[in-house]
């Protein structure tokens, strides 16, 4: 018979990151039922779009940067509709890790990402792939997205990346 974890790990999708010792501590305890989330999409100046996962503790934050154009994502998008989404936060340079399942989020939250989840037109592919380096630096930025929870500053961010790793494969094949 497989164990409790395996039941609720089996046939979802995860978006997996790591966070600061403060905030896993926070997520590993009672203080976990006030972790906010909010889901925002950008576009960058070379016309990539990106989905912001933020889950947010106290004043700690967690970000994940979804390309919206990698195929990928668009998998784990509609995955969302079917409520089979999860994530996995891990403590930064540890083994241990919390698992989300349930997430306060639903489809609502998602819809506009798959919205905006197409592939990438080939000519600006390039320019999409040099000007990544710069939008995670500029998702890490405490006060790129407003606080989730009134009242508390954000103080610490942490910020995990899917890589574009199909799209990226793409345009070295054709270069």
């Amino acid at each position: 018979e497989p164990d409790e974890c395996t039941k609720q790990v089996k046939g979802r999708w995860y978006l997996c990151g790591e966070v600061s010792e403060k905030m896993y501590r926070l997520i590993a305890g009672k203080a976990r039922q006030n972790l906010a989330l909010r889901v925002s999409g950008i576009r960058t100046p070379a016309g990539a779009r990106y989905g912001v996962v933020t889950h947010q503790l106290q004043g700690h934050v967690h970000r994940f940067l979804l390309p919206l154009y990698e195929p990928r994502v668009g998998d784990f998008l509609l995955g969302m509709r079917h409520g089979r989404i999860g994530f996995v936060l891990g403590r930064s340079e540890n083994d241990d890790a919390v698992l989300l399942t349930g997430a306060a989020c639903g489809e609502a939250e998602f819809l506009p990402l798959l919205a905006l989840a197409d592939p990438l037109p080939r000519e600006i592919v390039g320019r999409v792939i040099t000007e990544l380096s710069q939008v995670i630096a500029e998702v890490s930025r405490p006060e790129w997205v407003p606080t989730c929870r009134e009242g508390d500053s954000v103080v610490d961010v942490s910020v995990s990346v899917v890589l574009p790793t199909q799209t990226l494969g793409s345009f070295l094949a054709i270069g």
